[in-house]
This record gives structure tokens, C-alpha cells and sequence, in this order.
């Protein structure tokens, strides 16, 4: 556990690096009681079923009969897709489960559908939202904490937090690192669940699962930052009206970009007088301008390096903890002072291709000091980052072609040669795009690349894998080695199991999504950002607490996630514009595991234990 305290504001600069295009598109790659009562919506005017409590059941009482549901409608995940107002319908299939949990019997309602989500301004629809809520049976829903949760993307499905994490069934992923094998998978109660403490409601944002926009709308509108807050803002409050969970506590969990997309919902729902007990992070990346931080990254590539034992032998035996505290401590202790000075390359033209381009530098020793930090950074991360990695990367990279054949094209008419190419780009650029390479270099010599999602994973880059397009991490090692049984267990389950019937296609990442997205964005203070190398939700999640300093904030993270470096949400929360008082409701918590944390057993099991005590306080109230 590591509480967020005062003394780590430390100063920093922030890095106005490129990164590669490669590295940017793999940041994308997820209620009430049992029973049912029929209602007249008061808010929309639809007939509604809503999730209702019951009395508590005994062990030898049957479970209620299941209600399921063809769902007729067609839902796209295209731009231009979406449902006319006579088809959403706010109808859902209703099951009834049991499992046994610490030796206990817990039966539960799942809820499977759409809610409508309305313009708080015009009262008009906006989206037809498809969630999937867990309730523990017997409880008073009216007091029973309940919790909202989401992937990120941004385009990501809820299947990934809903099949891997904290729902009452999870994929058995027993295997992982390794790939899965090939189907049949296996689905299974889920020892790790949160439903003993909270009802869990998972939202599929609009152009993702069955949710759509309701016409004359179109999903596209809903594919910026503040539009989408919006949407999760007002299904919030749509599913705790037609509940009647307005007195629940309430907390949100949201993983990758689910992390800035609840810093920034948290603030919409604090304005609208919906607020927190709580919010969790899954491995989140908060401030977009700090993408490929070396301060932040170096961490994570310290621990992949470990992993594979290419670092310096004296860490080979050390725990995890101690690796990455050690790790933590050279960028604390060496690079930052470095980077304070400002003295790194890329104070000039900032691109990739500017050929013979000088370091223009005030200090005639620079040099001996950049190349002696890079040469210390090697004794954490192992060959795979510096000048001779760097270099490598861009002159061999398919992604680079363009630089490859200026570069050529010089040394063939005598302007330089290979090895001052070496020295002047791998030095000019290790520091600033080392970190994006990382996954290349670091098994360059086995021909494999190490996952960006989890770097204990890896392909071949033999033959026509070393171009085969990342597609927004639907084909990072990670994602495809677990990929198969979330698309085939989605559909068993959500069909089968749960009784929701439809033809409309399912996509666990819609790649279209990613592609269209903006970050359009209004801060608290008015300051507008619509560039994603400018969008910083820091503020948001700032003055949420600040108005709320109730409000508390776990972040859980894993050491080989290279697309969200677990140092740098440390030093992005540590670094947030409030009281410094407030800095104790902050916790983090890092695993060896990746990305999608929870896909590791041993790292779900953990988290699960230290997420009580963010849901223990609210449940004794």
C-alpha cells in the first residue's frame, strides 16, 4: 500500500515529447435489488422494468423465476449509428443466481438492458445505454452501496472489467501470462468478487456494447471527452431515479482511459449533487501530456528488464516491491535532477526526421553527462533502452521507413555515416522516445516483442508479424492471449446465463471509436483542451476533491503495463492542484501483473483485498 503524502510534490518538468503514432494507439485498449416491478417512468414516459429488493431468502427457498428478453432492436457501433426514439425501449432481461462465497450462500439479481439517458437542459433522449447490474438479493437497496464501473478506450466494451475482475462470474485466465488455449473456455464463480460489499452496474458507453445514440443523434456526438462524461453522468443518475438509489454510497471504478473518464464524471456528478463516496483507477492514465515521461516509464521498463533478468545482475534476486521501489528511487534521485536542468535533447526541432541536425548545447559537457545518465539508466532497464536501442529501433522499424531512407540517402552521398548516425539520433532521442521503443528492443535479440499492455507477454516479429498493425491493442501479445475467450464468453453468457437475446454484433474494442475521438474538454476553471497531447484530467478529479474531501481515491496498477506506467499515475496523483491535506485519501497499489490487472489471478486476489478499505467505511455508515 502506498498512501499519497505531502513530501512527494516533488518538482518535475513536463516532457513536451513526440510520441510515435504506434505508441498513441495503444492507449486504447470493461444494480438495485432481486425481483421485478413493472413502473411508469415519470422521467421519460417508458415502460420500465426496474431492479426491486426482495425479503431475504432462505438457503432452500427456490430463486424467483427468470425473466428473459428478445431485444429487437439494432445497435451499431459506426459513427453514424444509432436507434430511433420508437426503439429505445428501456427493457431488460432479469435472472436470478446463487454462488457460494466465504462459505456462504449469496444469491444475486442480474439485470441485463437499456436505460434512456435524457438532456438535463431540453428533457429530450439522447442514448439508449446497455448495462449489466449485479444485486445482492436481500439487501435494502435504498442504503446498499452500489458501484459504476467501465473500460476505457477510448471504444472498450465493459466486458473486460465485467468477465475479469469483481462481478460474481470471471473467465478462468489460470494460465496467464501464457495465452490461453483455444476454446472451450471456462467461466466460473469468482471468488474475488465485490458484490458481498456493493451492487456493481456496468455501463457500456455509447458506441460500445448494444449502446447507441437515439436519433436525430448519432453515436459520433457522444465520441468526445465532456460528451461522453455526460452520458455516464446522466445514466447515473437515470439508473439511481428509476431504482431509488439516490441514499445509496456510490463509487465509480474505471480502467485506462475509465481513469480520466471518471476524474472527469466525478466532477460532473459533484455538480450535479451526486456525490462520491469513492472512485477507483484501474491502471489509469490521467495526464496525456506526460505520455512517454521517461521519469514515469523508467520504472516500468526497470521491471520488465527484471522480469527477464537482462538488468544488472544485483537486482536478479530481488522481490518485486524491492526492484520497483529501487527502480522509483533512481528516477526520484538521478533522472529528475537531470531533467530539471533542462539539458536533454529535443529543446529544438522536436520531429523524427531532421537530418545532421546538431545538439546546439550552452554546456561543452553536456554530452558526457547525458550519455553517463543513459549509461546508469541501462544498469536498471538492461540493453534494451539507450543509444545503440534507440537507434535500432528507428532505423529498423517498418513504422520509420521514411527515416530509414533519409538516412540512407545521406550516407550514400557522404554527408554521414552509420556509425555518427548512431551516435548523433540514438543519443538525440533515447531519452524522449526510449520508453515507446521499449517493447521492440527490449527481446530485439529473440526476435520478439515484449506486450505493451503486459510486458511479461510477447510475439514474434519474424516475417510479416513485424508489421502487422497494432489496431488501437486489439493485437498486443496481452489482449490476444486472452482475447478469444472474452469474445466467446460475452456471447454464451450474456445470451445464455443472463436470457438478453440480439442480433446486433458485439465488439470488445470498436477501433472506430478510438479513431474519431476528441478530447475536447472544458476544466473546472474554464480552460478549454481539445488536443489529447493537452488533455489533463488531473483538475477535474482535483476539485472534486476539494468540494468533497469525503472523496476517497484508490489507484491499481500493474508493474509490467507499459501503456499506463504504474510510477507515473504515483507521480500524476501526487502531483494534484489541492490541499495537501487532502493527499491522504489517496492510495496506491501495484501487482505483478499487466495492464488488465485483474486478468492475473494472483493480482485480482490482491486487489480485491485492498479495495475493502475503500468500501468498508461507507458500508459501516
Amino acid at each position: 500500500m502506498r498512501p499519497i503524502s505531502a513530501d512527494r510534490l516533488a518538482p518535475r518538468p513536463l516532457l513536451k515529447t513526440l510520441l510515435p503514432v504506434a505508441m498513441a494507439a495503444f492507449l486504447t485498449a470493461c444494480g438495485g435489488g432481486s425481483g421485478t416491478s413493472v413502473v411508469s417512468s415519470t422521467e421519460t414516459g417508458a415502460s420500465t422494468v426496474t431492479d426491486a429488493s426482495t425479503s431475504p431468502a432462505t438457503d432452500n427457498t427456490p430463486l424467483a423465476a427468470d425473466q428473459p428478453l428478445v431485444d429487437t432492436a439494432v445497435y451499431s457501433g459506426q459513427a453514424t449509428g444509432q436507434v430511433t426514439p420508437d426503439q429505445a425501449k428501456e427493457e431488460v432481461a432479469v435472472t436470478h443466481h446463487e454462488m457460494t462465497l466465504n462459505g456462504q450462500k449469496l444469491r444475486y439479481t442480474v439485470t441485463a438492458g437499456h436505460l434512456t439517458t435524457v438532456d438535463n437542459k431540453l428533457s429530450t433522449s439522447r442514448a439508449s445505454m446497455f448495462y449489466v447490474a449485479f444485486t445482492k438479493d436481500g439487501e435494502a437497496p435504498g442504503t446498499r452501496p452500489v458501484t459504476f464501473l467501465y473500460n476505457g478506450g477510448p471504444g472498450s466494451a465493459a466486458s473486460w472489467l465485467m468477465l475479469g475482475a469483481f462481478s460474481p462470474k470471471r473467465i478462468n485466465t489460470d494460465t496467464y501470462p501464457n495465452a490461453l488455449p483455444p476454446a472451450p473456455f471456462t467461466l466460473e464463480d469468482n471468488p474475488d468478487t465485490l458484490l458481498d460489499k456493493s451492487d456493481l452496474v456496468y455501463i457500456n458507453p455509447v458506441g460500445t456494447g448494444y449502446s447507441a445514440a437515439i436519433a436525430p443523434l448519432t453515436n459520433k456526438e457522444f465520441w468526445n471527452t465532456d460528451a461522453d462524461a455526460d452520458s455516464i453522468r446522466d445514466f447515473i443518475q437515470r439508473y439511481l431515479s428509476i431504482n431509488r438509489r439516490w441514499n445509496s454510497p456510490k463509487y465509480l471504478m474505471g480502467e485506462s482511459y475509465g481513469g480520466p473518464r471518471t476524474a472527469v464524471t466525478s466532477w460532473r456528478l459533484q455538480t450535479a449533487g451526486i456525490p462520491l463516496n469513492g472512485v477507483t483507477l484501474v491502471s489509469p492514465i490521467l495526464n496525456f501530456t506526460e505520455r512517454g515521461n521517461l521519469l514515469g516509464a523508467m520504472p516500468t521498463m526497470a521491471m520488465a528488464a527484471w522480469y527477464y533478468k537482462r538488468n544488472d545482475a544485483r537486482f536478479h534476486d530481488l522481490s518485486a516491491t524491492d526492484m520497483a521501489q529501487a527502480a522509483r528511487d533512481f528516477s526520484t534521485n538521478v533522472l529528475t535532477p537531470f531533467a530539471a536542468t533542462g539539458a536533454y535533447p529535443l529543446d529544438g526541432d522536436n520531429t523524427i526526421l531532421p537530418l545532421l541536425t546538431q545538439f546546439n548545447l550552452a554546456d561543452p559537457a553536456y554530452e558526457t553527462k547525458y550519455l553517463d545518465i543513459l549509461k546508469q539508466t541501462q544498469a536498471y532497464t538492461g540493453p534494451g533502452f539507450g543509444v545503440d536501442a534507440t537507434w535500432s529501433a528507428l532505423y529498423t522499424s517498418p513504422l520509420n521507413k521514411a527515416f530509414k531512407d533519409s538516412i540512407d540517402s545521406a550516407v550514400k552521398s557522404g554527408q554521414t555515416t552509420i556509425a555518427d548516425a548512431t551516435k548523433l539520433y540514438g543519443a538525440r532521442y533515447a531519452w524522449a522516445y526510449g520508453p515507446s521503443y521499449f517493447n521492440l528492443t527490449l527481446l530485439a535479440d529473440q526476435e520478439r516483442s515484449a506486450g505493451l499492455y503486459d510486458a511479461r507477454t510477447s510475439l514474434s516479429t519474424k516475417g510479416i508479424a513485424a508489421t502487422i498493425p497494432g489496431d488501437s491493442g486489439s493485437n498486443d501479445s496481452s489482449i490476444v492471449a486472452v482475447n478469444g475467450a472474452y469474445t466467446a464468453l460475452w456471447r454464451d453468457y450474456i445470451g445464455g446465463d443472463l436470457k438478453y437475446t440480439t442480433n446486433s454484433s458485439f465488439v470488445g474494442i470498436n477501433t472506430d471509436v478510438f479513431k474519431a475521438w476528441k478530447y475536447t474538454h472544458t476544466e473546472p476553471d474554464g480552460t478549454v483542451t481539445s488536443d489529447d497531447n493537452k488533455f489533463d484530467a488531473r483538475p477535474d478529479l482535483a476539485a472534486t476533491m476539494s468540494l468533497n474531501p469525503y472523496m476517497k481515491v484508490m489507484a491499481l496498477m500493474g508493474y509490467f503495463d507499459q501503456v499506463t506506467p504504474f510510477h507515473q499515475t504515483e507521480l500524476d496523483l501526487a502531483s494534484l492542484p489541492v490541499d495537501p491535506a487532502l493527499l491522504k485519501n489517496i492510495t496506491t497499489h501495484s501487482y505483478e501483473s499487466g495492464h488488465m490487472l485483474y486478468v492475473d489471478s494472483k493480482a485480482r486476489t490482491a486487489a480485491r483485498k485492498d479495495l475493502n478499505a475503500l468500501y468498508t467505511p461507507a458500508a459501516a455508515q
